[in-house]
């Protein structure tokens, strides 16, 4: 049953497993609120299926006023497809964050600063604080337009985000739909980016990358830069991905498109690459079409990792509050499916 309130938003309910549950939309196709829903000690598996259902074409579920363990989300996001055998041996996409691992749910990252953990759910502020960190390593991450791991050969699929701590001044999070990218494309720009392949390449020397921030600025960081030079061998790499992606679950098509490695499209300059970037991505994010996301205290967001760029915002308003949220990126074994395919 479906009641719309005003021309703008109309409210769904649903039954699933004798539960019922509503969703509201958040930014047009973009994105529902699950109203109804309270993750904590898991969901039954009729009523994770039929989440399923709806993250497969809304491509992001809000769940509000969540109090969860590290446990609750790894048991909501294990539901999604995933490489069992990735989590089971703990060979985690996730790996770039191993010293903040919650030691007996892998899968979910700690990730803080402005305060100190003396042992939340086994992490501590000793092994990781990120603007320590950061600062330490000579690196400033600005915000900018991404896929979390799309670099990678098999990316994850999906991404969740819970927040339990917010700082009191900015910190929302910005999300755009690569499917409509895709979708507002003429048929002879299909037609073109169906046919181009990125070029992902770690050299030898930081040689910048196609960097879009918040308001649509290209951009390249010179201290980020400077930590990025004289790559060993062992961890340089050029292999080549899709740009234009089929989803196995709807055949919808959209955009892959990271920030840290691309390097080209395979066959054009760098320059040709970036105007390409700018005729088909940049649209995708104007305000109109993206949701911007002001979190609460509690508030669990899932999504489709391959069909969504996100960002942070107004990182300076927030630099020395204290701020604590857990990340999951969970790993796939579907590889990238071309759009043309």
């Amino acid at each position: 049953m479906t009641i719309c309130l005003d021309d703008l938003l109309c409210i769904s309910w649903f039954q699933a497993a004798g539960q019922h549950f509503s969703l509201r939309p958040l930014h047009g196709d973009l994105g529902v609120e699950v109203i109804g829903v309270n993750l904590k000690g898991g969901i039954s598996p009729e009523l994770h299926a039929e989440l399923q259902k709806v993250m497969h074409t809304k491509d992001l579920l809000l769940f509000r006023g969540q109090d969860l363990e590290p446990r609750d989300e790894d048991a909501f996001m294990r539901g999604f497809p995933h490489n069992e055998q990735a989590v089971a041996s703990e060979n985690l996409s996730n790996h770039y964050f191993k010293d903040w691992r919650v030691p007996d749910h892998k899968l979910v990252a700690v990730q803080f600063s402005g305060l100190k953990l003396e042992n939340h759910f086994g992490v501590t502020s000793e092994k990781f604080n990120l603007s320590a960190k950061n600062k330490q390593a000579g690196i400033s991450f600005k915000t900018l337009w991404h896929m979390d791991l799309a670099q990678n050969q098999i990316p994850p699929e999906w991404v969740s985000l819970y927040m339990l701590q917010k700082p009191t001044n900015g910190g929302d999070t910005l999300f755009a739909s690569t499917v409509g990218a895709y979708e507002r494309l003429s048929p002879d720009q299909k037609k073109l980016v169906d046919s181009l392949e990125v070029v992902n390449r770690r050299p030898d020397s930081f040689e910048g990358t196609f960097q879009i921030d918040e308001t649509g600025t290209w951009t390249n960081d010179p201290v980020q830069a400077s930590g990025r030079v004289d790559l060993e061998p062992s961890r340089r790499f050029e292999y080549t991905q899709p740009f234009a992606i089929r989803d196995p679950y709807t055949g919808q098509k959209s955009l892959l498109y990271h920030t840290r490695f691309f390097h080209c499209f395979k066959g054009y300059t760098r320059a040709q690459s970036r105007a390409i970037i700018e005729e088909v991505l940049l649209p995708a994010i104007a305000p109109e079409n993206t949701y911007r996301h002001e979190w609460r205290n509690g508030d669990f967001i899932a999504w489709s990792n391959r069909k969504i760029v996100h960002t942070s915002t107004d990182p300076e308003k927030y630099a020395d509050e204290a701020r604590l949220f857990h990340l999951v990126f969970l790993d796939s074994q579907q590889p990238l499916l071309p759009a043309s395919a």
